[in-house]
């Protein structure tokens, strides 16, 4: 897309140095992205990936990625979550990754001659602002609610499915009742198509939200049982976590039961599409 006379690679590096923000479409690990991907974090300007599920190279796995599938919904969903990704890194500036900390970074010889004890002050001075116990804690309440909440949606959805079905049932003994014919099962059969798809959709964005939920309560609860194993007195700070831990097992016990109903049904629904 650029208009400017002269050589495309050295015009895309100049891009790459120069713009504050670029998306890389890491789909598939194609070699001249990967190569543009290194050179861009070497500048420490926002960079938001995005790629296909199941085609991430594993070489950027860790780094936060905006996963897609190729379908409608899909790209819908991948749309949202790419704006609001931009809208919280064009204030923030993003997080820098490894490579972009370790380019920065006086050289080893040069740290190596800092004065001990100038360093001893400056770590002195650096606080700690990972999350704390109760802040965790408190991510992890907000999670489980959101998964029920979610679940809840994911069940709504399916019983507007099995309705959608029930409706198409009852208007294709109708019509077969009056002899209306092929050609009124066929606009019976595309109407019903097009009221799936809505629901397709709604139920995709569902399950995304519900996978986000998992991977976001899931680090909190391995941190905290590691700190409660490593320091057992924290617990007198917060004596209803055992409790609240079992009402997390219990939520995720029902989920799998929820979730392996929903995809049973989802199987069936499959069939009676077809």
């Amino acid at each position: 897309m650029i208009s400017r006379s002269g050589e495309i690679p050295e015009q895309i590096f100049r891009q790459l140095r120069d713009c504050p923000v670029v998306i890389a479409d890491l789909t598939g690990a194609n070699p001249n992205v990967m190569y543009e991907l290194g050179l861009r974090h070497t500048t420490g300007k926002v960079t938001i990936q995005i790629g296909e599920k199941g085609r991430l190279p594993f070489d950027v796995a860790a780094i936060r990625t905006i996963m897609f599938k190729r379908t409608e919904a899909g790209l819908v969903q991948a749309r949202k979550d790419l704006s609001k990704s931009l809208a919280a890194n064009l204030d923030t500036g993003g997080d820098p990754v490894a490579a972009t900390r370790i380019w920065f970074e006086a050289p080893l010889s040069e740290r190596e001659e800092t004065h001990p004890a100038s360093e001893e002050t400056a770590s002195e001075k650096i606080e700690d602002d990972s999350p704390g116990f109760l802040e965790l804690l408190a991510e992890m309440e907000t999670g489980t609610q959101s998964m029920t909440q979610t679940m809840g949606a994911a069940a709504s959805v399916i019983e507007d499915i099995s309705a959608v079905y029930t409706d198409a049932t009852a208007r294709i003994r109708e019509a077969d009742a009056r002899g209306a014919g092929a050609s009124a099962r066929l606009a019976i059969a595309e109407l019903t198509a097009t009221k799936l798809n809505e629901q397709a959709a709604r139920l995709e964005v569902i399950s995304g939200e519900y996978a986000r939920t998992v991977e976001r309560i899931e680090p909190g609860i391995q941190y905290l049982l590691g700190r409660l194993a490593d320091e057992p007195d924290q617990l007198a700070s917060v004596p209803d976590f055992p409790g609240q831990m079992k009402n997390l097992c219990e939520a995720a016990r029902l989920s799998i039961d929820g979730s392996n109903a929903m995809r049973a049904n989802a199987i069936e629904i499959g069939k009676a599409s077809r």
